[in-house]
């Protein structure tokens, strides 16, 4: 690889980063404009994309990826234009280009030029336009021995721009003479500036700045609405600039008092001033070293709001005491106010993860010759990246099931009835502590006989117990592993290892998954998952002299227990509570701590607990208090126990074991496979 000799590692983390981000863009908007054609302003940004893409690999000394990048260019040009189409093979063919280019990228990371070759991209692109893509365009420079000078093209542009109500400007920026790097803060001030407006004109030109023919000024005629302020903010706000001046440009001396007018129009109409964004680049490290200070925060603010109270018992009227009990309140209120705002700082739109998906669906759709809708709804929804990181793959479990098992060919769709094209929709939104994401799709649904086949085969279930089994039931089975009710396997799903992911590591993560399907009519799945990993609400209770930590989210209520309340249904335990069969466990029982118990009158509680459908009423010797506990990994020392999830360390050295309530419930469903107990026993609400 032969790249600029003087590029620097600073220079490298730049060029990724914001190659990342066009890549990512390019990712999300080609998909985007084959669904919407005739969206001019995604069209020019993902050409804005592909020419920033182009002209800092040219600086970069990237030529491979520059020069398929400015043939992915010429192509967007010529759909500006309109002398091209939107077509599927043009979006498969800019998607392959764009495949390339991640490659190319990587090569700066493995500093070794890999084997893909780009005049394969170069040829296709070229077969799609019936042109030699390639060739560059010669034409009338905008600039004549330094003056800006425009061109006919120039013009036409800035008068469309000054029809749509934009206000051109003259933009002169000097950047510091000692400044070793000036075409990479030229490419800055184009770069940024482009996402406020329209760039009409430059000198040097962009071309000159990409090959690195600059000195330490650049001049601009720019068109946008936004007021001079917030323009110059986003220009000095790059290294090394010196100076910027901004001015009002007229095309045409008649224009002036039409510029003034909109000019002025504008500034009544919009904000006095703009401020600028404040902004800090921090390491994902420090947040997570932050978050886990945090956690002894809260751990101390416990323990010092514990003795506050035992110290008012002990010395009840003290002045000093009275005093540290005051204190100790307010220290309270600033933790929490504390604890609030680094988790708003961890908190990180679900798009990063959603933003992926429709390239995914896309691909898969054209290769099972599929026609679908992928709806994506909520993406603005914010979650802590603790629990971003682990949901990517149970929804691209979720998503290629849908698309090669759920969805039908447009075949049999348009036999039933359907329209032949498909929708699946993914959606994300938050409720109380807890984030839901659900994947919907209208296609075939889940064949409850067809899975209780699928697991008669694997041998999880007689056939006496399949026949026994409810249709909700039997839907269950499918988060079994090895459950597949597919005819063949394909590269993308059909070995019934999808679904066991999903719920694994759902569960994993304190959430649960629920399903609802109907034949011919499509399924629906719903996750919920806490909206953070590192600081769980929960209601502390004790069994047999041990401290257990119950999830708030999981919890609908608490009542005292009595021993004429729990009845035998079938030889399992259960108990009333208004109107609904509530099955009864015994944790101390589940987790061994004892071979058998009965409700002592009056000594024990019921906590009623509910993971997705599924509810029950878990008997415990006491509760203690609601805290907000640092879940902390358990490691290999209970790696064996289930329903234990993880442990927190009180504020005065306590450890309090956190219940992992999905596995503990699943064992009521465990027990009505194989011994069939009347419907009610699993409550629904």
């Amino acid at each position: 690889m032969n790249l600029a000799a003087n590029n620097t590692q600073e220079d490298l983390a730049i060029f990724l980063q914001e190659t990342d981000e066009m890549l990512q863009l390019l990712d999300e908007d080609i998909v985007r404009l084959e669904r919407e054609a005739g969206n001019t302003e995604l069209l020019n940004e993902i050409f804005r994309a592909a020419h920033t893409i182009k002209g800092s690999s040219a600086m970069f000394g990237h030529h491979r990826m520059s020069k398929l990048a400015h043939s992915m260019e010429s192509v967007l040009d010529g759909l500006r234009k309109e002398t091209l189409e939107v077509t599927p093979q043009l979006i498969d063919a800019l998607l392959k280009c764009l495949d390339i280019l991640k490659i190319l990228k990587e090569e700066l990371l493995t500093s070794q030029e890999s084997e893909v070759d780009i005049a394969t991209g170069i040829s296709l692109l070229a077969s799609i336009a019936g042109t030699e893509v390639n060739s560059e365009k010669s034409g009338d420079k905008s600039q004549e021995q330094g003056k800006l000078v425009l061109d006919e093209d120039s013009k036409s542009r800035l008068k469309k721009a000054l029809s749509d109500g934009l206000c051109a400007y003259n933009i002169n920026v000097d950047i510091d003479k000692n400044c070793s790097w000036a075409a990479v803060r030229c490419f800055q001030a184009i770069s940024g500036l482009s996402m406020l407006g329209e760039l009409i004109c430059s000198t040097p030109t962009q071309n000159e700045i990409e090959e690195g023919k600059v000195g330490f000024a650049l001049n601009l005629v720019f068109a946008s609405k936004c007021e001079e302020v917030k323009i110059k903010n986003n220009l000095v706000t790059i290294p090394e600039i010196s100076t910027v001046n901004i001015s009002h440009y007229s095309i045409e001396e008649e224009k002036v008092n039409a510029i003034e007018s909109q000019s002025s129009g504008y500034a009544k109409t919009g904000p006095k001033t703009a401020k600028m964004a404040q902004t800090v680049r921090v390491d994902v490290s420090r947040l997570d070293s932050l978050m886990e200070q945090m956690g002894e925060l809260v751990v101390n603010r416990n323990r010092i709001n514990q003795l506050s109270k035992m110290l008012e018992l002990r010395y009840k009227g003290d002045d000093v005491i009275d005093d540290l009990g005051k204190t100790s309140v307010q220290v309270g209120k600033i933790v929490n106010t504390l604890q609030q705002d680094i988790m708003k700082i961890r908190m990180l739109p679900i798009e990063i993860v959603f933003n992926g998906f429709p390239r995914m669906v896309r691909d898969l759709a054209r290769k099972a010759n599929k026609n679908i809708d992928f709806i994506i709804e909520g993406q603005e929804t914010e979650v802590d990246r603790s629990v971003i990181e682990h949901i990517k793959d149970p929804l691209v479990h979720l998503l290629r099931n849908a698309v090669d098992h759920g969805i039908e060919t447009v075949e049999k769709r348009r036999a039933a009835g359907k329209s032949e094209t498909a929708v699946i929709k993914l959606m994300a939104y938050h409720e109380q502590n807890h984030i839901v994401i659900t994947v919907e799709d209208d296609g075939k649904g889940l064949d409850p006989d067809a899975i209780k086949k699928a697991a008669i085969r694997k041998g999880i279930i007689s056939v006496d117990a399949a026949e026994r089994l409810t249709d909700a039931e039997a839907i269950d089975f499918m988060f079994a592993p090895g459950i597949s009710t597919a005819e063949k396997a394909t590269e993308v799903s059909g070995r019934g290892v999808g679904l066991d992911v999903v719920r694994t590591n759902i569960e994993a993560l304190n959430g649960s998954v629920t399903t609802d399907s109907e034949i011919g009519k499509g399924t629906k799945f719903t996750l919920m998952l806490p909206l953070t990993l590192a600081i769980l609400p929960s209601l502390l209770i004790s069994i047999k002299s041990m401290l257990y930590a119950i999830p708030l989210v999981n919890i609908v209520e608490t009542t005292k227990l009595r021993s004429e309340d729990i009845q035998t249904i079938r030889g399992k335990r259960a108990t009333m509570l208004r109107g609904n069969v509530v099955p009864v466990i015994y944790l101390a029982e589940a987790f061994g701590l004892v071979k058998c118990c009965s409700a002592d009158n009056g000594s024990n509680f019921l906590v009623v607990v509910r993971a997705g459908e599924i509810q029950a009423g878990l008997v415990v010797d006491s509760l203690i208090e609601q805290q907000e506990i640092v879940v902390k990994s358990i490691g290999n020392s209970f790696s064996g126990t289930r329903g234990i999830t993880g442990a927190s360390i009180l504020g005065d050295g306590q450890v309090a074991l956190i219940i992992d309530i999905a596995t503990v419930l699943q064992s009521i469903i465990a027990e009505n496979r194989h011994n069939r107990i009347d419907r009610a026993f699993v409550c629904q609400s």
